[in-house]
């Protein structure tokens, strides 16, 4: 055989990553675990099992709180918290750092443990979940260093119930722990019953850390345990988890006085126009959709295609999809992992069965055992099918084409396509014209817009926060306090923004001095007079322009939106060197 023949046949070799390590630690623990309650272990008993998804084997038993015990956690959270509070956030800063620097010491105990747990690929865990994780407390260790500082009116709100989902547990955790802490909280910290593994090892480097007893308290059990949590006597609840149970908690806590934050389900779209670059769009469309199987609250799950680059798109992404490699998630060459649960990949089944529309494509060989379900496209649907309005939550994609911006955002006359979709957590976009998209991302309702940058979640990335229907899809975020200084300039500088746009018929960035220039030494005209003692460009600082601000409204916006801009960079650059800073001058 030669080489260009084996090069056409080989496959990927198996690469499995050791899960002896996680496995030692469960064995250490007796593979049996009781709630971690006032800085303790509590007893455990035998009342549900946590097992592995990809083959079923049982990893340890866990325990099921009740009434007394979540009593028990929330006490010892209430007692805690005025010390925890008053240790300022200087102090509280050195224990976060420490979390965050046995997170990482730890990290490939907990990408392992995370994956044996849940079921999603190794890569996933290890260079995602865990690193992400990590930066959410150097994050929040460097906002309580500016507490004082930058939010001299802010209090804690005291104890927090805090109820996760099994999709990143870990992550999830990590979301709502370290702003909670940080601010001089105490939790009371409900992991999902399929993946509590995580949680409790968390709570292990917590012991480690030296956190005071009591100000991280995690309970385990079902949902009934969930409900014990938002009855009992705490200050706020933030969930995430399905819109159902979400509105049950919005119900139950009305008038209750307590705070709420809610991140619940979608059914996101990702949208691809036919000037996009498919070769692109395709790959962000893998990692919208089959990332962590589909388990993700905001996955591109509802495919938009412009309707003459439909076939070109389709044919292209089978082709991908056919590559797609579904398997052990322990094995560091796989795509596409095990879903959580039997119960899970029932409900993906029975969705995918009722749905009589549309042409089905699944891709891959699935092992015979353990709960997978093939990578699967539907295409051909109408957008008021049940599968292109309901939310899967697992690897299956639903799609649709459409001829114009306004078709794909409002629908024909009498079918419902974007617009009329309670539960967009996010819209996806893939496009080479950023300036087009406006036409549709300007009436949608969704909490983020990405703009052909699936999932690349970075501090300079173009997110533009939107209005949205957050009865459907959540209210409220767990980061509130200390994001608040920013997200307002943020949202001040859209604004102004768009009144500028508006104003001229065209975008401009106002911080560039050469488009302010363009615009008022072209467009209005000014005399010469304010032009540079070189000659070629037009002086756009700040003095110059309060002189003319007066005479010219969209030099006034220009003026404030630089001011909202001042004010977000300025938060930005005080806080990075203490999160940088941190793992060498935290505890």
């Amino acid at each position: 055989m030669s080489v260009s023949e084996i090069y056409e046949t080989m496959d990927y070799g198996t690469a499995p990553e050791n899960a002896a390590d996680a496995l030692a630690w469960l064995v250490d623990q007796g593979s049996r675990f009781g709630h971690f309650i006032d800085g303790a272990f509590t007893d455990a008993r035998d009342d549900f099992e946590s097992s592995n998804p990809a083959n079923g084997n049982v990893l340890a038993t866990l325990t099921q709180a009740s009434q007394a015990e979540v009593d028990t956690a929330v006490a010892a959270a209430r007692k805690a918290q005025p010390k925890w509070a008053k240790l300022g956030g200087h102090g509280r800063a050195r224990f976060l750092y420490a979390l965050a620097r046995l997170l990482q010491k730890h990290s490939r105990l907990f990408a392992v443990l995370e994956t044996l747990d849940n079921g999603k690929p190794i890569r996933e865990a290890r260079d995602v979940d865990v690193p992400l994780a990590q930066r959410h407390f150097y994050y929040h260790a460097g906002m309580a260093q500016l507490m004082e500082s930058e939010l001299p009116d802010a209090e804690a709100l005291g104890v927090c119930g805090q109820i996760i989902p099994w999709n990143f547990p870990l992550l999830m955790l990590a979301w709502k722990v370290a702003p909670a802490l940080a601010m001089g909280n105490t939790v009371v910290l409900k992991p999902a019953e399929y993946t509590s593994l995580t949680a409790l090892l968390f709570a292990d480097i917590c012991v480690q850390a030296g956190l005071p007893k009591g100000v991280v308290n995690i309970v385990t059990g079902d949902g009934a345990v969930g409900e014990l949590i938002v009855q009992a006597d705490v200050d706020k609840i933030a969930f995430t988890g399905s819109t159902p149970v979400g509105r049950h908690i919005r119900e139950v806590t009305a008038g209750s006085g307590k705070a709420l934050t809610l991140e619940l389900g979608g059914k996101s779209p990702y949208i691809v126009f036919d000037d996009a670059d498919l070769d692109s769009a395709v790959e962000g469309l893998v990692d919208a959709i089959w990332f962590n199987q589909g388990q993700v609250c905001c996955a591109g799950s509802r495919l938009l295609v412009h309707e003459p680059v439909a076939d070109r798109f389709y044919a292209k992404l089978r082709a991908r999809m056919a590559k797609l490699r579904v398997g052990d998630p322990l094995d560091k060459s796989v795509d596409v992992g095990a879903l959580v649960d039997p119960v899970q990949v029932q409900r993906v089944t029975d969705m995918v069965a009722a749905n009589t529309s549309g042409e089905v494509f699944t891709a891959g060989d699935i092992p015979a055992t353990g709960c997978y379900y093939p990578p699967t496209l539907i295409t051909g649907m109408n957008p008021a099918d049940a599968l292109m309005q309901d939310e899967i939550f697992g690897p299956v994609l639903v799609s649709t084409t459409f001829r114009t911006p306004a078709e794909a955002a409002f629908g024909p006359i009498t079918e419902p396509t974007l617009d009329d979709i309670d539960d967009k957590v996010a819209v996806d976009y893939s496009a080479r014209d950023a300036d087009g998209t406006r036409r549709i991302y300007d009436p949608l309702r969704a909490r983020v817009t990405l703009l052909g940058l699936e999932k690349t979640l970075a501090l300079d990335m173009a997110i533009y926060p939107m209005v949205s229907r957050m009865q459907q899809i959540g209210m409220g975020a767990d980061a509130d306090e200390f994001e608040r200084i920013a997200h307002k300039a943020e949202l001040r500088m859209a604004e102004i923004s768009g009144t500028i746009e508006r104003a001229i018929g065209r975008v401009i960035n106002p911080d560039s001095g050469d488009q302010v220039a363009d615009l008022l030494f072209g467009e209005l005209k000014l005399p010469p007079g304010h032009m540079t003692p070189a000659g070629k460009r037009f002086a756009t600082d700040d003095k110059v322009l309060e002189s003319l601000a007066s005479e010219h409204a969209v030099v006034r916006m220009i003026l404030d939106y630089r001011e909202s801009s001042k004010i977000r960079g300025a938060f930005a650059l005080k806080l990075i060197p203490l999160i940088d800073g941190g793992r060498i001058h935290g505890r």
